[in-house]
């Protein structure tokens, strides 16, 4: 029986995810405080936008965060799309 060509792909990628998903681990965003987000957002950015990906990166406003989450509105937060 031939393989599934989704399972090809799950094949061809694996080391690549399994390599991204390593490196994300090893980013501390101990939440709270939630220190290292934006570590972490340019990681994921670079290794998607490698692939074709067309990625932004967005900062949400400090008064956004201030308003719904205060106690955490001394680090920044970031929103990948």
């Amino acid at each position: 029986m031939p393989a599934l060509p989704h399972l090809e792909l799950v094949d061809r990628l694996r080391d690549w995810a399994t390599s991204l998903l390593s490196d994300m681990i090893r980013v501390p965003t101990v939440n709270p405080p939630g220190r290292d987000y934006g570590r972490f957002a340019e990681l994921v950015e670079k290794a998607l936008s490698e692939h074709g990906i067309e990625v932004r990166v967005y900062e949400v406003p400090r008064s956004v965060v201030e308003r719904y989450y205060p106690e955490h509105a001394d680090r920044p937060r970031y929103i990948v799309v």
